[in-house]
């Protein structure tokens, strides 16, 4: 794309240098939840491992709080890579952004198709890490269920049961 000429020209490349904002931005609340959630997960964590120190280790509650733990490993890998994942994301589209304005400059030389594909890995990411955000939202219900089939099975009395937060 050579120098932009006209005010036509300066339109197009105002709505085009858009989408990578607009993903940008997007990518930015979700990252802003995510680091609440991690933060979220930790307290909990620390939570359980207080309750399991309160508990004989063959208590009923015991047992469920050492599954409840293991769950929650693996919610909190899931959200860490979501995030490394949205930032990467992030990433790609403020280079995405550089490419085009690059694009417009006579001196630099830049193949056109080059932000196309720093804009689209940049979806690929958002993509992935919504997928890991789903597997995490299953690994919720998972824990959730651990407490619903302890209350079912009367194998504790339902004060002794911690409530999780979700």
């Amino acid at each position: 794309m050579p120098m932009l000429d006209t005010a036509v020209e300066l339109n197009a490349f105002i709505a085009q240098s858009l989408s990578p904002a607009l993903a940008i931005s997007g990518a930015g609340l979700l990252t802003v939840g995510l680091q609440n959630r991690i933060g979220m997960l930790g307290s909990r964590v620390r939570e359980l491992n207080r309750e399991h120190a309160r508990h004989h280790h063959k208590h009923p509650i015991a047992r469920n709080i050492k599954q409840q733990l293991k769950q929650f490993v693996f919610r909190i890998q899931l959200v860490r890579n979501s995030l490394f994942s949205l930032y990467a994301a992030i990433g790609l589209m403020v280079l995405t952004a550089f490419e085009l304005a690059i694009i417009t400059l006579p001196v630099f030389s830049l193949p056109y198709w080059c932000p196309i594909f720093t804009f689209l890995g940049g979806l690929l990411w958002i993509l992935i890490a919504t997928i890991m955000e789903g597997i995490e939202l299953a690994m919720v219900l998972k824990t959730v269920q651990l407490d619903i089939d302890q209350v079912l099975h009367n194998t504790v009395q339902a004060d002794d049961l911690t409530t999780l937060e979700i």
